[in-house]
């Protein structure tokens, strides 16, 4: 997941006390979380390349009354390739697929209007068929999509709140055990849960498809994806680099989750209780990704 530059209490603001402190934690920790789904919505900027998002605020206003604007509502597929009674917290050990000889994973399009639709197989059970969505910072999930995986928003404590067309909202967010397509295979993935989704699976976004260097060949209708990395060392498919990211990415949300839960709790402001709730999935998302470490024996200085 890539992170948002985050504001910070300075001191010639100190004679505005905790109060204002506080709020400045809370608006730091709101950049550092990714933008909001609404719709699927899809424009043209003066190049002609038409760019995909879930975030209407992510488009320049100048588009937004522009020809090549649209809203676009895609078929959810009709069958799930489903296997039931398996709890993502008991998915078996994570083996990454080894790459082509190439180093390049090629992955099927699926054309779909002006999108591109990609089967994705999450947590090894549930295949999906995703929007790809350069514009979407994470996957979004449908609700009956989250459900096949024995997710289900109403008992999810990690809320997080998105910006959409329709003003602020809340939605559940996970992590994916795994996310596959074609043969190339990420771990730990967050994913949030929109209720609004209505005939299509969700988002397929960056925080899969930032793992890798990629492109789309519209001749072909084929996704590529290359390693960010070549000839480095890795440990379950992933150089040093990435587990590095991954864990300073999951030690930041930490720090700033739970220092404005304790700034806002001496304010005994009620959304307390959401921050703690976010470290705390930080927290637990941190011990899953430790254990993953261990066992491919990623050393100590990539953590």
């Amino acid at each position: 997941m890539k992170l948002n530059q985050h504001s910070s209490c300075q001191s010639k603001f100190n004679r505005f006390s905790i109060t204002f402190c506080a709020l400045i934690t809370v608006f730091g920790i709101t950049l550092l979380t990714p933008n909001g789904e609404a719709g699927i919505y899809s424009y043209k900027d003066e190049n002609g390349k038409t760019h995909y998002t879930d975030d209407l605020s992510k488009i320049p206003e100048e588009y937004r009354e522009d020809k090549g604007f649209r809203k676009h509502k895609e078929a959810r597929k009709q069958s799930s390739s489903i296997t039931r009674g398996v709890s993502p917290s008991t998915i078996a050990p994570i083996e990454m697929p080894g790459r082509s000889n190439g180093g390049a994973i090629e992955v099927p399009l699926i054309p779909s209007g002006n999108n591109y639709l990609i089967d994705t197989v999450l947590n090894g059970t549930v295949t999906a068929r995703l929007i790809l969505d350069t514009g979407a910072s994470s996957i979004s999930l449908s609700k009956e999509v989250a459900e096949e995986l024995g997710m289900y928003a109403a008992s999810i404590s990690a809320k997080r709140t998105f910006q959409t067309a329709n003003g602020a909202r809340q939605s559940a967010i996970f992590a994916l055990q795994t996310v596959k397509t074609g043969n190339a295979q990420s771990m730990l993935l967050e994913a949030s849960i929109n209720d609004t989704y209505v005939n299509m699976d969700g988002l397929l976004g960056m925080n899969f498809l930032g793992d890798y260097r990629f492109e789309i060949d519209r001749g072909k209708n084929l996704l590529i994806l290359k390693p960010l990395t070549d000839g480095e060392m890795e440990w379950g498919g992933k150089a040093g680099s990435w587990w590095k990211k991954r864990f300073d990415t999951y030690n930041e949300y930490i720090r700033n989750y739970s220092r404005g839960a304790k700034q806002l709790h001496r304010r005994r402001d009620p959304k307390a209780v959401e921050y703690k709730n976010m470290a705390d999935y930080y927290k637990d998302v941190k011990m899953k990704l430790e254990a993953q470490a261990n066992l491919v024996g990623v050393p100590k200085q990539f953590r």
